[in-house]
């Protein structure tokens, strides 16, 4: 079964997600990977899902993609 979610596609920035720091010149993670950068930055459920729900992009997340959201510590509505 595919499931959709919004997720994450746009750039995080130090003002955003201060716990999350980053090297000049470094990619931006997207997707699946900006929330699993935003979960290990401890942000909160209600932010990580106003990024989601502001990106306005949607995928189609594959079993890993669930798995490892689930593993990273993402709450059922963050992936849904």
């Amino acid at each position: 079964m595919t499931r959709h979610v919004a997720l994450l596609f746009v750039l995080l920035t130090a003002t955003a997600s201060p716990g999350y720091a980053q090297s000049e010149g470094a990619a931006e993670p997207t997707g699946v990977d900006a929330v699993v950068a935003l979960l290990d930055a401890r942000m909160s459920e209600s932010l990580i899902l106003n990024v989601i729900q502001n990106s306005g992009e949607t995928y189609a997340l594959k079993p890993a993609d669930l798995v490892r959201l689930q593993k990273a510590g993402a709450t059922e509505q963050i992936i849904e």
